[in-house]
C-alpha cells in the first residue's frame, strides 16, 4: 500500500467538515467515529484484491469462488 497516496486521499478526499468533525476550526475524533466514517470510492484503489479459491482439479472461471 502506498501510504503517502493514503494520506493524501484522506487530506483531499474526506469531506471531513460535511461529516461533522470540525468543531470551531478545529478536528475532533473518536475512536468509534473514525472507525464508522464512511471514506470515498476512491479508496477502494487501496484494497487488495480478493483471494480466489478454485474447485479441487477444475479450473477456469465458471467454477471459482470468492473467499468471504
Amino acid at each position: 500500500m502506498d501510504l503517502g497516496r493514503v494520506v493524501d486521499l484522506l487530506n483531499s478526499a474526506v469531506p471531513w467538515e460535511h461529516l461533522g468533525f470540525v468543531v470551531d476550526g478545529r478536528f475532533l475524533f473518536s475512536q468509534r467515529t473514525l472507525e464508522t466514517a464512511m471514506l470515498p470510492a476512491v479508496f477502494r484503489e487501496m484494497q487488495k484484491p480478493a483471494l480466489i479459491k478454485t474447485t479441487a482439479g477444475v479450473t477456469g472461471p465458471a467454477r471459482q469462488q470468492k473467499i468471504a
